[in-house]
């Protein structure tokens, strides 16, 4: 009888440690969240293209349009190249820092940004400054955005940035 025991607890053992050992992907898996949270960025790699919904003010100034854009990684400088391009946001705009954490996004700008956003009136500072919070929380999956300019907050003279913002729905 001890025999057939300890021959059981000994299969029991064998697959007990088989099954809970960690596979290759398991360790690719772990590496890459491991990266997310140091960059604080996610690490997007597929081999078909990524997409994100990019939020342009509409030509009556009271909301905004979207177009699907089409890129091979998703990052800060993806989402600010195409809101660039689409003149949401001057040339000269540059993010000095940004940081994703729990579903909350944290961007840091240079003073481009804050010129942009102060240059304009109330409706023309909500269209840029939703279509900067929509185009982030879309392209990250987030659930808000704050932003600073060169570490400070933002006060253009209708708003202090001093929170967080969620979706920007006109």
């Amino acid at each position: 009888m001890k025999r057939i025991l300890s021959a059981f607890f000994a299969a029991v053992m064998f697959f007990g440690l088989t099954a809970c050992r960690k596979s290759p992907a398991d360790s690719n898996a772990i590496e890459t969240a491991a990266s997310e949270m140091i960059t604080g960025a996610p690490v997007e790699s597929s081999s078909q293209p990524l997409s994100f919904s990019i939020f342009i003010p509409n030509a009556n100034a009271d909301g905004f349009h979207t177009e699907t854009i089409h890129a091979a990684e998703i990052s800060a400088d993806t989402v600010l190249s195409a809101l660039k391009s689409r003149n949401v946001l001057p040339d000269t705009t540059a993010i000095n820092s940004f940081r994703m954490d729990n579903g909350s996004i944290a961007i840091d700008f240079n003073q481009a940004f804050a010129d942009a956003v102060c240059s304009t009136g109330t409706s023309g500072e909500f269209l840029i400054v939703g279509s900067v919070v929509n185009t982030f929380l879309d392209a990250f999956q987030a659930e808000s955005v704050c932003f600073t300019v060169d570490d400070q907050i933002l006060e253009s003279g209708h708003t202090i940035y001093d929170f967080s913002m969620t979706f920007f729905d006109p």
